[in-house]
């Protein structure tokens, strides 16, 4: 991790949404399991609000949605 970087090559959603889980203190529902295996390459900034992070991951269209509830976040 560069200093106000996460960077991710070829690592699944649950491995990329347990660190950001820790980051922005979340816990992370996934409502379809397969979506923990789902690859990503790429950074993301550590300053970029949670919700501008989960809009790109729903830009990728394998999530086609999430709900941010108190401190729970729900992949769909």
């Amino acid at each position: 991790m560069k200093e106000g970087v996460f960077k991710f090559k070829y690592k699944n959603l649950e491995q990329i949404m347990t660190v950001l889980s820790r980051w922005y203190n979340v816990q992370v529902i996934y409502e379809d399991e397969n979506l923990k295996e789902v690859k990503f390459n790429g950074q993301l900034r550590k300053d970029q609000e949670l919700k501008d992070i989960l809009e790109l991951f729903k830009n990728t269209n394998f999530i086609t949605n999430y709900e941010v509830k108190n401190n729970v976040v729900i992949l769909k």
